[in-house]
């Protein structure tokens, strides 16, 4: 497959063009209300029509080409939601939460960029998450260095998949963390309402809570794991049970649905 990045660290502008960003709703499942949206990039190739992340991210990773959508991605999603705060009352309080790329995590230009691009789109810094995913690339010491000085702009920084890997308890205890989304593999383990996965998400949320974290548990796609979280006092989630990610111009005119009697 050719790679949908140069070799430069640079993007050419017509592949630019082609990246786009689609949204997922998180959810406050005391209200069910929107809290905040999810970017994820997608790219729009001209001939083969809308490529997902596992069609061409590992590519830009390798080539270091993820610097580079990494940051327009940024900037996109930071301009979006100010439009949308500006243009809708409901809008007023969501956050837009950001995927940060290991290798991105190593800039030491990051602080900047997500600087500049949070006084160009006038957004105020506690609109902003950025997620960061269990890995070995954030065992640095600079990488620590950088997730703190976000964290010191007001930027809240979530640790992304937990649960998919070995060393998660590990980044609770070292990294600047905010927030805590539980990977969509804890509910896909779950056979209708099995005892025992069903108190390990509870013993993660009440973990979460001693730790001062917040938590979105990710992948709900059933009524009845919606109704299971609330009852065990889960504050947020996302899945395909509330939406599939949409493009930015179905974002306007989505509503979460009434849960029927």
């Amino acid at each position: 497959m050719q790679c949908v990045l140069n070799t430069k660290n640079k993007l050419h502008s017509l592949q630019l063009k082609q990246l786009r960003l689609f949204y997922q709703p998180i959810v406050s499942l005391d209200a069910l209300g929107i809290l905040g949206w999810e970017a994820l990039l997608r790219w729009e190739h001209p001939k083969r029509g809308l490529l997902l992340p596992r069609d061409f991210i590992p590519d830009a990773e390798l080539s270091g080409d993820i610097v580079s959508a990494g940051e327009w991605a940024i900037t996109e999603a930071c301009h979006r939601l100010k439009h949308w705060q500006t243009e809708m009352a409901s809008a007023k309080n969501w956050f837009v939460s950001v995927n940060l790329a290991p290798m991105q995590i190593e800039q030491s230009s990051l602080s900047n960029h997500v600087q500049e691009v949070l006084a160009t789109s006038r957004l105020a810094p506690k609109h902003l998450k950025l997620e960061v995913t269990e890995s070995n690339a954030i065992d640095t010491q600079f990488a620590k260095k950088q997730l703190q000085e976000l964290r010191s702009l007001g930027i809240q920084i979530c640790l992304d998949d937990f649960g998919k890997g070995y060393s998660a308890l590990n980044y609770l205890c070292q990294l600047p963390l905010d927030i805590l989304k539980l990977d969509r593999h804890f509910l896909w383990h779950i056979r209708g309402q099995e005892a025992k996965t069903w108190q390990v998400i509870k013993s993660v949320l009440g973990l979460a809570r001693g730790l001062h974290l917040s938590t979105v548990v990710e992948g709900v796609e059933t009524r009845e794991q919606l109704e299971t979280l609330r009852r065990i006092n889960c504050p947020a989630a996302q899945g395909y049970f509330f939406s599939r990610p949409l493009p930015e111009e179905a974002v306007p005119d989505f509503r979460i649905q009434p849960l029927a009697a």
